[in-house]
């Protein structure tokens, strides 16, 4: 994370331009408290206090071959910024 990561309140994850789904490992839920489980396109943290994705979290998204995924941020100040922009 850079100088904002504490301000981040959602990512939201695309395959092939379509929601993705999969599982997260590690994340953080609007209680700030950890999550594992399925994840449905996006990542929300609306408790600022803790980080959304903590060093060690992950997500397992399936996704064929030459598939592009595509991870955007959204942060408390209502801006947007690609964070993963990649063909697997």
């Amino acid at each position: 994370g850079g100088q904002d990561a504490a301000t981040l309140q959602m990512v939201q994850l695309t395959v092939n331009g379509v929601k993705a789904s999969g599982t997260m490992v590690g994340a953080v839920n609007a209680s700030g408290v950890m999550f594992n489980g399925a994840l449905n396109g996006a990542i929300a943290n609306y408790n600022p206090t803790n980080p959304i994705l903590p060093v060690g979290s992950s997500a397992k998204i399936p996704a064929p071959t030459n598939s592009h995924v595509v991870a955007v941020g959204t942060f408390s100040d209502g801006s947007n910024q690609v964070l993963l922009d990649t063909t697997i």
